[in-house]
């Protein structure tokens, strides 16, 4: 009996032995990462003219029951209530000289796959004629709207079940706002002006510090703010995995304070969290409603603090001499990714194994996307980028950084980091080979000479 069981369990070990040194194999597809293509609507040098812009902002709020976004830990679970709304906004931004307008959506979710991003530039195409350049990025609140990424891998890991008529809606409302706003464009002035932003956040790792950069872009028309495009890091987990209420999150509150139409823009957030502090550490008063020994009251306080301080620096930048003559240039980087590796996310042991199945879900390609105005300039990226290396691709004069842009590709940590597997690299997706290629891109599209031989 004894030695027909050792026979048995030997058997077993090896037959699994073997399924472990199969599946282990690296089945990855073969893929050469490349830039592929630079695109900008400028021939040669920026043209110069007035500047005109158009917002529109539409409700998105579900109707019906959906899975909340932005935690693993909620597996799939539906929103129990709405706690406020959420919006997909739209700014068209053009030249009164001539030229395509660009278009920046904004949409209150945790993030904009890829194929999202493509389906609401097509629906916008349908209804626009002349040609646009359209970028789509997200507030990354942890308390939005999921099942808008038909990818299973994804759904398993915070974004719910897909859910395909709820996509569709969204699809069809972003491309409605963004229509919407190119229709209501008329002459604008334009103000940036960068300060430091309310200790809200903090960074994850004690050798980094806190990135509480704050960064405004103002227009206004005949002395009213029409729009405010906010770049500012913080991830919008306040209210936690086990709030199961639909909402905005602290960028949301921000939104709520202020006239006009406010884009928050995540800057680099990939390591920076929600940090504690107290009503006199945010220039607050005492207030009823914001207990900060509560979720819900550390998220408003928040949210305000963000608030005051982007009027603060309005204040200042309306002091400043205005220009009446401005140059937009949008540019484009398309991008052919390496497999996915799993060697950042499981055990060495475990890495091609977790790297085969990564790599079966993860994007083949990507975008990123440069809009400068004058000397000022928004860098859009498709993952979480951190501070460090935000602060590399920053070195260029006004360039601010903007994650979570037209695809997502995990977080985007320094190579050095994701070497020693340090910093945010067990959330990192892809390799150094993915960062080399998205590195190059920036670099072709902050210096135009070296763009010359790719458009």
């Amino acid at each position: 009996m004894v030695r027909p069981l050792l026979r048995f369990l030997l058997l077993l070990l090896l037959t699994l032995g073997g399924c472990f040194g199969f599946l282990s194999l690296d089945w990855r597809p073969k893929r050469a990462p490349d830039v592929l293509s630079v695109h900008s609507s400028v021939v040669s040098s920026p043209i110069e003219g007035g500047l005109v812009a158009g917002v529109a902002e539409i409700d998105i709020t579900p109707t019906s029951p959906l899975p909340l976004a932005g935690f693993a830990a909620r597996r799939g679970r539906e929103f129990e209530s709405i706690r406020d709304p959420v919006h997909v906004r739209a700014l068209a931004l053009s030249l009164d000289s001539g030229g395509p307008p660009i278009v920046i959506i904004n949409v209150d979710t945790a993030l904009i796959p890829y194929e999202l991003s493509r389906k609401i530039r097509l629906s916008l195409f349908e209804r626009i004629v002349e040609p646009l350049d359209v970028v789509v990025t997200a507030t990354h609140t942890h308390a939005g709207p999921g099942g808008i990424w038909n990818n299973r891998l994804a759904s398993l890991a915070g974004m719910g079940s897909y859910e395909a008529d709820y996509t569709d809606e969204l699809t069809l409302r972003a491309a409605e706002a963004a229509e919407k706003a190119i229709e209501g464009m008329i002459p604008v002035d334009l103000w940036v002006t960068e300060g430091e932003g309310p200790p809200i956040c903090e960074n994850r790792h004690e050798h980094r510090e806190a990135d509480r950069r704050l960064q405004v872009w103002s227009l206004r028309a005949e002395k009213e703010t029409l729009a405010r495009l906010v770049v500012f890091a913080c991830h919008p987990t306040f209210l936690g995995h086990r709030d199961r209420r639909l909402s905005a999150g602290w960028p949301g509150e921000t939104a709520r304070m202020l006239d006009g139409v406010t884009f928050l823009f995540q800057g680099a957030v990939g390591d920076q969290r929600p940090a504690s502090f107290s009503l006199e550490d945010m220039g607050i008063h005492e207030s009823a409603d914001l207990d900060l020994s509560a979720p819900e009251g550390r998220m408003k306080a928040a949210g305000r603090a963000v608030a005051s301080a982007i009027v603060q620096l309005e204040e200042t930048a309306a002091q400043k001499e205005m220009t009446e003559r401005y140059s937009l240039e949008p540019q484009s980087a398309h991008l052919r990714l390496p497999a996915a590796s799993g060697a950042m996310i499981a055990p060495p042991a475990l890495s091609g194994i977790a790297g085969n199945i990564l790599a079966r879900f993860a994007p083949e390609h990507t975008s990123i996307t440069l809009v400068r105005i004058g000397d000022s300039g928004l860098l859009f990226l498709p993952g979480e980028v951190v501070s460090e290396l935000a602060k590399r691709w920053e070195s260029a004069p006004g360039i601010r950084t903007v994650s979570l842009s037209d695809g997502y590709m995990g977080y985007l940590e320094v190579p050095e980091a994701l070497a020693a597997r340090r910093g945010e690299s067990a959330h990192a997706y892809f390799d150094e080979d993915a960062l080399d290629v998205i590195d190059k891109g920036v670099q072709l599209l902050l210096s135009r000479d070296e763009r010359a031989g790719l458009e």
